[in-house]
């Protein structure tokens, strides 16, 4: 009775490698997140475009960068854009076309540095612990220009929905009270440009998730039950004195009205001598980021923005 059941063991044993053996591998993850497969690059960029890929600015395999500049040799610093991609703090990827070809094939020609960055995802990684590595990239990204050919000084935020709103908080203050070491000190970058996030006043919004009827689980996992979360990561609440300066574009078709939160966004900016501008566009959430660098009317009024920010990103859009 023993030898048969040894036997029997050795037997379930080989069957189980064997079956995963011969079973097809998983599909790459983006940065390790189990819920999403990653994106494919799909655009083959022409030789006046160079790309440097996949750049640690953590030990994380999620904190890394890809940067799009152009091939020619700069006679001066160039102006930096650093893209959060969007994705419901859960899943998305640097890379993903919607992210990056019409801004790239915009703004790189002009003479840009276009970064476009990932940041850890995964059930125990909340928004706070995303928009600090929003912060820490930013802080490799410019402690690292000269390599790029790009200006420190010179630097534009750019998020759409979830990276929207993570570069809204990463943008709140010079001494922010929302991360973990609070000790950070923020240089303020020239401006952070806001894609159609709907979480500008997170209580709000999650008192309010009758507002969210296909997507209110994702901010239920994002920023859990605690008020008090709630508050530490909600760009209104934690917005302070000595930040960039900020447009929040915001879709007019979305049932659950971010226009309203963002107008009320501006309206406290004022009170912290923070210069924020809204721009509501009649076109839907994925439409904003795909769109944004397409020849069209939406694009021209993101850039008077950009151009009000500095006379030499001014320059760069002349033409």
């Amino acid at each position: 009775m023993k030898w048969t059941s040894i036997m029997s063991l050795i037997a379930v044993l080989y069957f189980n490698v064997n079956a995963q053996a011969q079973s097809p591998a998983p599909p790459q993850l983006a940065c390790n997140n189990p819920t999403s497969a990653a994106a494919p690059v799909l655009t083959k960029w022409p030789a006046s475009i160079t790309v440097e890929r996949d750049i640690a600015y953590g030990d994380n395999p999620c904190q890394r960068y890809d940067v799009y500049r152009p091939t020619s040799p700069a006679q001066q610093r160039r102006p930096i854009i650093v893209m959060v991609h969007g994705g419901a703090w859960a899943f998305g990827d640097k890379d993903n076309d919607n992210v990056v070809l019409n801004k790239v094939t915009r703004w790189v020609p002009k003479g840009f540095v276009f970064v476009s960055i990932n940041y850890r995802l995964g059930e125990t990684i909340r928004p706070a612990q995303q928009a600090t590595d929003v912060l820490d990239a930013i802080d490799h990204i410019r402690g690292h220009a000269a390599d790029y050919d790009g200006a420190p000084s010179l630097v534009i935020v750019m998020g759409h929905s979830a990276g929207g709103h993570l570069a809204l908080l990463a943008s709140s203050a010079a001494h922010p009270q929302w991360t973990d070491n609070p000790n950070r000190i923020v240089a303020p970058w020239l401006g952070t440009i806001s894609i159609d996030t709907a979480a500008y006043n997170v209580p709000y919004t999650m008192t309010h998730l009758e507002n969210l009827p296909f997507n209110a689980q994702f901010y239920v996992n994002a920023f859990g039950k605690a008020r008090g979360y709630w508050r530490r990561t909600s760009p209104l609440h934690q917005l302070g004195r000595n930040g960039p300066s900020i447009l929040a574009v915001c879709s007019k078709t979305r049932p659950d009205e971010p226009c309203d939160q963002a107008l009320r966004y501006k309206d406290r900016g004022p009170q912290y001598d923070r210069t924020i501008k809204v721009m509501s566009v009649p076109q839907g959430h994925a439409w904003l980021n795909r769109e944004l660098g397409q020849d069209k009317a939406y694009t021209t009024k993101v850039e008077a923005f950009m151009r009000s920010l500095d006379p030499r990103v001014a320059a760069s859009l002349k033409d």
